[in-house]
């Protein structure tokens, strides 16, 4: 009886979980104007907000436009097809969840493989307390026992394979885009060279970086935890909502405030390598 209690317990909190992130939109970013990087006076036939420190662009300095959305795409976001909006920091589509997964239900994502994994592992110590109890009174072992300790060991390996790998993504800051990407172009042997627009004594800088070479976002593991799973360490392991509180309001004419908790930050000590770049010139454009 405990044992069925417990298997119950475990399917209704999975589908608990599996409910929340179907309901909550996996982190639409909120729509943002053009940026207003030259100083050429007010125009106000057009909305602008002023750029922020510093954010990923292409070879001219000049933010991705997203001409489905008309919006700018802000670091690390990209268009979902099957939500037709740009998500912030967008990890891949799930078609065993059946959604998208980005930056405000990647919290409940690894949630649901860390109980999925739990309750795999529940159900073969079950099995194998069963497994003792009807070969002592039955003298052989059921079939159907055989099959279930197959099934649960070949959910267990890719679960564990799915959620490992995540933990990993965090660990560097990564998504599994970025991932893919790094691994096409290792495979095309591209540079995979990106760029960047930075605010420094009131000059701007454009500058060739590589997220993967350069680890723009990793900022430790303990801080990149943090921002994925929050400061409450009991929803750590309760999964509960996101972790992100302000979601931005699209009326404001300040970035930050626009973007909210989406919001990307670099890493400080490549803050501080991008400057000393600065100082020695070794930058692209002004």
């Amino acid at each position: 009886i405990g044992l069925i209690i417990g298997n119950i317990a475990f399917i209704l909190l999975i589908y608990f979980i599996w409910l929340q992130i179907l309901i909550m939109d996996p982190g639409v970013q909120p729509k943002m104007p053009v940026f207003k990087l030259l100083e050429d006076g007010d125009d106000a036939s057009y909305r602008w907000v002023h750029p922020p420190e510093y954010f990923m662009c292409d070879a001219h300095g000049y933010p991705t436009w997203c001409n489905t959305c008309q919006s700018i795409k802000v670091d690390r976001s990209h268009h979902s097809s099957d939500l037709n909006r740009c998500v912030a920091r967008m990890d891949h589509y799930c078609t065993f969840l059946g959604t998208t997964i980005g930056k405000r239900n990647y919290r409940l994502f690894l949630q649901f493989c860390f109980w999925y994994l739990c309750y795999f592992i529940y159900i073969g110590v079950s099995m194998a307390c069963f497994t003792r109890s009807y070969k002592i009174r039955h003298g052989s072992v059921n079939a159907n026992t055989i099959i279930l300790y197959v099934a649960s060991l070949g959910w267990i390996i890719l679960i564990f394979a799915l959620f490992s790998s995540h933990i990993y993504y965090i660990f560097k800051n990564r998504t599994s885009i970025d991932d893919m990407a790094a691994k096409r172009n290792r495979r095309a042997k591209s540079l995979n060279d990106e760029f960047i627009n930075i605010s420094h004594e009131e000059k701007r800088y454009v500058l060739r970086v590589s997220s993967m070479k350069d680890e723009i976002w990793n900022k430790g593991f303990a801080k990149n935890w943090v921002e994925i799973m929050g400061n409450n360490m009991i929803f750590w392991i309760i999964p509960w909502r996101s972790p992100l509180k302000h979601l931005g309001d699209e009326s404001s004419n300040d970035y930050y405030s626009i973007i909210g908790d989406y919001k990307e930050e670099i890493s400080e000590s490549f803050k501080k390598s991008l400057v000393k770049r600065i100082q020695a010139d070794d930058y692209i454009s002004t």
